[in-house]
């Protein structure tokens, strides 16, 4: 099959075949590149994303986390004592929850106030030496009602005794907090 193509025709369709090749030479050379490099880019922004999505979530944790022990940390403020002339007050405290467990005060010996600190917080304790008389179930009794006093105390030591008579003493050492001002 032979074609008869003028001299018009042949230029007309070496120019579109010349045509043809600068775009394909084009897209080879510049915009086949530029493509990749652009599904190059969108993985990474795929992959950055993932990654904001989670450092957010661990932000949230973070927070949930903080707030927690933010809650944690208020309740134990407000159960620390804020001043040593509140001494009198613990002290009432005290004899209330040992009045409500039937147990009798035998003594009560307040020591001096002590400095101390812990991991940069600093605070004042005061250990209370308390001996109570009576039998094991108000003795049971007071040592759960003294978990519910209003301010933080830590029960140091609990020792038993009982007399020939068959009285039953308790003495237990009681530390109490106070926050110091800075």
């Amino acid at each position: 099959m032979k074609l008869n193509w003028s001299l018009k025709e042949k230029v007309i369709f070496g120019s579109v075949v010349g045509l043809i090749m600068v775009f394909v030479l084009a897209y080879a050379l510049v915009f086949k590149p530029k493509m990749e490099k652009t599904k190059e880019i969108r993985n990474q922004i795929r992959s950055v994303n993932v990654e904001v999505g989670n450092i957010a979530k661990m932000i949230q944790s973070y927070r949930d986390d903080s707030t927690a022990l933010d809650k944690e940390d208020t309740y134990f403020q407000e159960k620390f004592l804020t001043r040593s002339d509140q001494i009198p007050q613990i002290l009432t405290v005290l004899g209330e929850v040992v009045g409500k467990s039937r147990a009798e005060i035998v003594s009560v010996r307040p020591q001096e106030l002590k400095q101390e600190e812990y991991e940069g917080f600093k605070f004042q304790t005061m250990l209370i030496t308390m001996e109570l008389r009576g039998r094991y179930i108000p003795f049971m009794d007071c040592l759960r009602k003294l978990l519910d006093i209003p301010f933080l105390i830590d029960i140091r030591d609990i020792q038993f005794a009982k007399n020939d008579q068959g009285t039953v003493t308790m003495t237990l050492n009681l530390k109490t907090y106070f926050l110091v001002s800075s």
